[in-house]
Parts: structure tokens; sequence; C-alpha cells
């Protein structure tokens, strides 16, 4: 069953591979050990909120934490946090653990790491708890037309 990260790909004539998971995965973890890849090669996408309400995408590597206060600095904001989970699925249209960078019900600034493009091949969620996307990490910054930055501490 394709999903709406998938057609985004595929809209854009990027060629991905599908990793399906034996069990759920609900963190970065998780999908490294299900999808047998390096925790480095997971790409976490995390939204977050903007003192004045919006939001926008962060997108870092699976064994890194996001600084708020890096991003808010990069992004001339005064502070920023993280969505709640029902705000993530409203904005994103995926549930908390599945966020997919693409394919989102919203369109959204993305910020991506620069750690990110360290790798060659990344994996990012299809938008499902039980697969994910394997893909070029330049053809993640292609398709989600990030902006790269230092973001995790």
């Amino acid at each position: 069953m394709k999903t709406p990260a998938m057609r985004a790909l595929e809209k854009l004539g990027i060629s991905y591979e599908v990793k399906e998971h034996s069990k759920r995965a609900f963190t970065a973890a998780q999908a490294a050990e299900e999808r047998g890849v390096r925790l480095e090669q997971i790409v976490k996408a995390m939204l977050v909120e903007c003192s004045g309400g919006g939001h926008v995408m962060a997108l870092l590597p699976g064994h890194k934490e996001l600084s708020l206060k890096k991003l808010a600095r990069f992004l001339g904001e005064k502070n920023v946090k993280l969505a709640a989970p029902e705000q993530v699925t409203k904005v994103t249209g995926y549930h908390v653990g599945a966020v997919s960078p693409l394919g989102l019900r919203t369109d959204l600034p993305t910020y991506m790491d620069r750690r990110v493009l360290k790798e060659e091949l990344v994996d990012i969620s299809s938008g499902r708890h039980d697969a994910g996307l394997e893909l070029r990490s330049e053809h993640l910054l292609l398709a989600t037309g990030a902006q790269l930055g230092d973001f995790v501490r």
C-alpha cells in the first residue's frame, strides 16, 4: 500500500527502497534494528512549533538529539518547542513515531541537520510504524527542499 511519502518520491522521480518491519517501530533505535541499518542512517522528522504559532519540520540523524535552542537561533525565533502529539497528526497527517518528512498534509519549511548528509543512504519513515523508506541522502535533501544547518546537541 503506497503512502503519501512514497507517492511524493515517485512524483519527483526519486528511487527508494521499502524496508518492511517484522514488528512495529516507535523509536529511531527500534526502526534501525527492524531495518537492519545503523542508527546514524535513520532520519528523525520532528514537528516543531514556533513562538508565533507556526510549524517547521526538523530532520536529524537518529543517534542525535534536537537542540531547540540552536534551531530557534537559526530561525530567528525567541523560542521553539516540540509540537504536541495531537498537533503532529493534525499538521502532518502522520502519527508520532511514524512521521515522514514527505507527503505532509501541510507544506512546511524544513530544516535538515548537516550530519544527515554524512550518510550515503538514509532511512526515513514511510508514514507507517511497520515500514521505512531508504534513499540517498542528497535525494532526501532535494525532495524536502530543506535548508541545512547545525541543529543537534
